[in-house]
């Protein structure tokens, strides 16, 4: 069967992820696999199989006002109605927001089965309002809708249930097991994700400036880039723990720096998954988690792997790091379950209900 994925790009990112471990499972099971990507050619951050095609269309670009919008969309629709036309898909699939409607547009009256994939809390994105009627109007017209998470397929439910489905997003599938005996590792706590406001490592950096006092022998890194950067920096500085916090910046081997912290924390204010969470778990790691509305409540097993706190409470957050990093028992033993992700979440269940969607058509 021919697939056609669609994005605007494959850089570094959960939804490219997903997209290069789906692709790649598709192909490995026999179908024959294109990405369009709407964006400028570029590089591939996450490793491909040969047979699996990337094609860049270069029909994204910046506008200027409503009118040079309304432009520029039906510019990128029409150019992939040409660009799936000429692949000759039997399944598209199209993943977030502005794509899934423009994909949907563009294969209308085509006889094209599309699937479409929300990895986001719509309360919570930044989606303009003309784009959410939009979404509202033209949603209904896809074949099937997939999210996620139980959390964010909820806000669709003015969709027939026949025509949603949740598939949570696995680890990777080149995701090694753990290298480093959970007691030998350091006293160390990570967080993981763009530097940006919806993550809240400003509420992780302040927590973690509580635990400093009583747990002086204890580090945080967090790992990532973004436009928040220069603002952490200085809430380190002010707080005194320059010595005790490091902005690492980003790194292409997650699982190395999961594999060797102690405690991973997840700060965020709203997520759609929590994809880091699943890694940092098949790490054996255990984890502190904002239980945001969708996400890290369907992943985290309070009291088993980790703890879930009240999101956007730094001081609920710090109190939940203390209580294990006092208890280094209670850490090793959520570390032997933690492990279990790696089955809960396997790219095999991922696959398999994928392939059920796609042959349900």
């Amino acid at each position: 069967m021919k697939i056609v994925i669609v994005f605007h790009n494959m850089s570094f990112g959960g939804i490219q992820r997903v997209i290069a471990e789906l692709a790649t499972g598709l192909a490995a099971a026999g179908h024959d696999l294109e990405i369009l990507l709407t964006g400028q050619a570029g590089s591939t951050a996450y490793e491909l199989v040969p047979s699996v095609r990337v094609r860049a269309l270069g029909i994204a670009r910046p506008t200027v006002g409503s009118i040079d919008s309304v432009a520029a969309n039906l510019t990128r629709v029409i150019g992939l109605r040409r660009a799936i036309a000429d692949a000759k898909p039997d399944v598209v699939i199209a993943h977030e927001w502005r794509t899934n409607i423009l994909v949907v547009l563009a294969t209308r009256a085509t006889g094209r089965h599309v699937v479409i994939t929300e990895h986001s809390d719509p309360v919570h994105s930044s989606v303009p309002a003309v784009w959410r009627c939009l979404r509202r109007l033209i949603y209904p017209l896809a074949d099937r809708l997939v999210s996620v998470s139980h959390g964010v397929d909820r806000h669709f439910a003015w969709l027939p249930p026949g025509r949603r489905m949740v598939i949570t997003n696995s680890i990777p599938g080149t995701w090694p097991p753990p290298t480093l005996a959970y007691g030998d590792r350091p006293n160390l706590i990570v967080g993981i994700g763009r530097l940006v406001p919806a993550k809240g490592f400003d509420l992780l950096i302040d927590a973690f400036s509580m635990c400093t006092r009583t747990f002086p022998d204890w580090r945080l890194e967090i790992w990532g880039d973004g436009p928040e950067r220069q603002r952490l920096q200085s809430r380190i500085t002010e707080l005194g723990v320059e010595h005790r916090v490091r902005l690492c910046g980003v790194t292409d081997r997650p699982d190395e720096v999961l594999g060797r912290a102690a405690l991973f924390v997840l700060s965020s204010r709203f997520e759609g998954f929590g994809n880091v969470l699943v890694e940092a778990l098949a790490m054996g790691t255990p984890v502190v988690a904002a239980a945001c509305p969708s996400g890290p409540s369907e992943i985290v097993r309070p009291g088993v792997d980790g703890l879930l706190v009240q999101p956007e409470c730094a001081d609920a957050l710090g109190r939940a790091m203390m209580s294990l990093l006092a208890d280094p028992a209670g850490r090793a033993t959520m570390s032997t379950h933690a492990v279990d992700a790696r089955e809960r979440f396997s790219g095999q269940r991922f696959l398999e209900r994928w392939i059920a969607i796609i042959e349900a058509r």
